[in-house]
């Protein structure tokens, strides 16, 4: 069995399956819904002209809730560099 250099071994290399890392589909879509939420949120806060305190939060929220999941969205699996490539 093949060891990396820092000797960690990951799950799919203990069953044999090969998969390389990629996010979660799961957590993607919750990241986008949140993102959603956040935006229906931030609309309903600037729609009343109320709480500008709640608006730079709920924007805060859109921003970090969005940048979370376009990187969910765009990040790629890692190729795998072994004797079989």
């Amino acid at each position: 069995m093949w060891t990396p250099p820092c000797g960690q071994f990951t799950l799919s290399d203990q069953l044999g399956t090969g998969r390389e890392w990629s996010p979660a589909i799961g957590l993607v879509v919750l990241a986008w819904l949140l993102t959603v939420g956040a935006a229906a949120w931030f609309a309903a806060l600037w729609l009343t002209g109320s709480d500008p305190a709640g608006r730079l939060i709920a924007g805060a929220a859109v921003v970090v809730a969005g940048v979370a999941a376009l990187f969910g969205t765009r990040a790629r699996p890692r190729l795998r560099a072994d004797a079989t490539a």
